[in-house]
């Protein structure tokens, strides 16, 4: 039966955040309300991608300064319509915060046996309305649903499952570091170096920008990428989309926070879940940060961790556990 109910979904507008709100509005259409998801032009260039929907549904696209609308092609499926708007105003933290205050209720991307007494403290300051009704991505019906969220594929997907393919298992390293992170030239020499010092198979992705074409010189000069015939399983920033994904696929996870609450998510996974090694990071790496000169993790820390990720001994043994039951 059909509901009178309106969800309407204002995520942070970047992938580690629009996709997890994306699958929430998917999983909230499923039960016969609406649901409206503001995003940018430019995300809605990318969310065009998505599979064929399984039922017909419209998308407007908003300009803020003119109350016209124009529909949108998507494929989102079910009742799950997307608007695009082009903000003129910054939406302040304390507003923001404000309206979290007087919010009747908590959804967490999460599960009850992940983070179980972090959750109970939290239901008791929200008078019990928290629910956790995650993990989001595990929302999709299969491998193809969840590889095919947001951008598409800059490298030739074929060729890097068929590398995988050939190795063996739980032997390769996944190494992503977010949407916003953008490491230093001299930082990112000293993340590669590490990892091919590690002596294992590993995927580095290399992010665009200002910076990428001196990164790439790099590559090219040095050699590396014909010395390092690999693609990788997870090093991770430790944002919580990144965070609560690998937890559902099971790895043990190699931690490096870069700022915001990245670095509560690292105690989460070393500390309390026991899932991970940090590579010794100490200081936020703000977003306006362009200290070409920075260097806060060193090749040989990189080295050491993702050996004691891999190690086969009963340590590493003992974490991958952790991980598979989780």
């Amino acid at each position: 039966m059909a509901s009178n109910l309106h969800f309407l979904i204002i995520p942070l507008m970047c992938p580690g955040h629009l996709i997890p709100m994306v699958d929430m509005a998917k999983l909230i259409a499923q039960h016969s309300v609406t649901v409206t998801v503001i995003i940018t032009p430019g995300n809605a260039k990318r969310y065009g991608a998505v599979p064929p929907p399984r039922h017909s549904v419209r998308a407007f696209r908003l300009n803020s300064s003119s109350s016209s609308s124009q529909p949108l092609t998507t494929g989102y499926p079910m009742d799950v319509k997307a608007w695009t708007i082009y903000p003129r105003n910054v939406i302040i933290r304390e507003r923001i915060r404000e309206a979290e205050l007087g919010a009747y209720g908590t959804l967490i991307n999460s599960f009850d046996e992940l983070e179980t007494r972090y959750i109970d403290q939290f239901r008791k300051v929200k008078q019990g309305r928290v629910w956790c009704i995650g993990p989001f991505s595990n929302s999709n019906k299969n491998d193809l649903d969840k590889a095919q969220r947001g951008s598409k594929d800059s490298i030739n997907n074929h060729e890097c499952m068929k590398w995988l393919d050939s190795q063996r298992n739980r032997s390769v390293i996944y190494v992503c570091l977010g949407s916003l992170t953008r490491l230093t030239p001299l930082q990112f020499i000293e993340l590669a170096l590490g990892l091919e010092d590690s002596q294992f198979a590993f995927i580095l992705v290399v992010k665009g920008g200002s910076r990428t074409e001196e990164i790439e010189q790099w590559l090219g000069e040095n050699g590396f990428e014909s010395r390092v015939k690999a693609v990788g399983a997870f090093l991770t920033h430790c944002g919580w989309n990144s965070t609560i994904e690998g937890v559902c696929a099971g790895v043990p996870m190699i931690t490096w926070p870069q700022f915001a609450e990245q670095f509560f998510n690292e105690r989460l996974v070393v500390q309390v879940l026991g899932t991970g090694v940090g590579v010794g990071a100490q200081r936020v790496m703000h977003l306006d940060d362009d200290n070409r000169d920075a260097i806060q993790v060193k090749s040989e820390d990189v080295c050491k961790a993702v050996k004691m990720v891999m190690d086969e001994g009963r340590e590493g043994e003992e974490r991958r556990e952790k991980a598979t039951y989780f």
